[in-house]
């Protein structure tokens, strides 16, 4: 479930997404630079599940998105009292250079 919520953030041109606490609920938004947009929402059932994914991934710091390899930095910082996650996902080197040749026809 957590992958799916970064591949629709890098999708939308977006390279990190949060996940906050606010209202009952563990919302997730994704950010193009200062630019967040809202990609999901989740009860206390879901978020327990992504946040069992956020530890597995961590481990790795790796997903594969669309073909390509993403590496992933994981923080935490506190928000009007509640915690705030966020993973910034940067494309791996390698797949980025082979991206670039491709897409410049070299």
């Amino acid at each position: 479930m957590l992958t799916e919520f970064l591949e629709k953030a890098v999708t939308m041109g977006c390279d990190s997404i949060e996940i906050e606490y606010k209202d009952g609920s563990e919302w997730i938004t994704a950010f193009s630079g200062f630019i967040g947009y809202g990609i999901g929402c989740l009860d206390s059932d879901k978020a327990r599940r992504i946040f069992k994914e956020m530890d597995e991934l961590k481990k790795k710091k790796h997903v594969i998105i669309g073909g390509a390899s993403y590496r992933l930095f994981f923080s935490k910082s506190e928000s009007f009292g509640e915690w705030v996650y966020q993973i910034r996902m940067k494309m791996d080197g390698s797949q980025a250079v082979g991206s670039q040749r491709r897409s410049h026809g070299v």
